[in-house]
């Protein structure tokens, strides 16, 4: 199954962020186990997504799947209850991620946004971020700075999947805020920030 990534592995490394270098090494995957137990948590206390039980997620997974490339088993979905906007993967090895949504975040976004929050999960997992795409938790400012990185790539990966520009706009607007604020007032606040990257 590691063939079956190849394609899309070449796609996201021809979208990584400059200062997004690639990383090597098993203490960036989770192990087998973790992941089971992380499956097995999720399965038990969330809603596995499904053509059955969600159709409109399952979907967007799907098409985000097909535009980047990966093999349509690739992913494990879940959605949990939680108001917050949160969606994460965790991976084990190269061919296999387990993704969770958080409801909040179902309810929150349009179906082109959500399938640039899929993507962008996606992307972490095709560029091997692992551990460090959410390590920028510690709020160091080198964690900080890599973590940045990181998003950007995954960014990229999340545009190409719901090929869309304005949603991918709107979903992080979104996200930002919990709701659609005017695009311009962002703009100008991020303008304002002396953001080195």
């Amino acid at each position: 199954m590691k063939s079956e990534f190849s394609v899309a592995r070449r796609i996201a490394e021809t979208v990584r962020y400059l200062d997004d270098p690639p990383r090597t090494g098993p203490e960036l995957q989770g192990s087998q186990g973790e992941v089971s137990d992380f499956r097995n948590a999720f399965g038990r206390n969330a809603l596995r997504i499904t053509s059955q039980v969600t159709p409109e997620l399952h979907s967007i997974i799907t098409t985000a799947l097909r535009r980047l490339r990966c093999p349509l088993g690739a992913i494990e979905a879940f959605v949990y209850p939680s108001a917050e906007f949160q969606a994460s993967c965790i991976s084990g090895g190269d061919t296999e991620c387990v993704m969770t949504i958080s409801s909040g975040l179902v309810e929150l976004l349009e179906a082109d946004e959500m399938a640039f929050v899929v993507g962008h999960e996606i992307g972490h997992f095709l560029l091997k971020h692992g551990e460090d795409a959410h390590s920028a938790h510690d709020f160091l400012p080198e964690r900080l700075i890599v973590g940045r990185r990181m998003e950007i790539s995954a960014d990229r990966l999340g545009l190409i999947a719901c090929s869309s520009l304005d949603a991918s706009i709107w979903a992080m607007m979104k996200i930002f805020s919990g709701r659609m604020f005017g695009m311009n007032k962002f703009y100008f606040q991020t303008r304002d920030l002396d953001l080195k990257l």
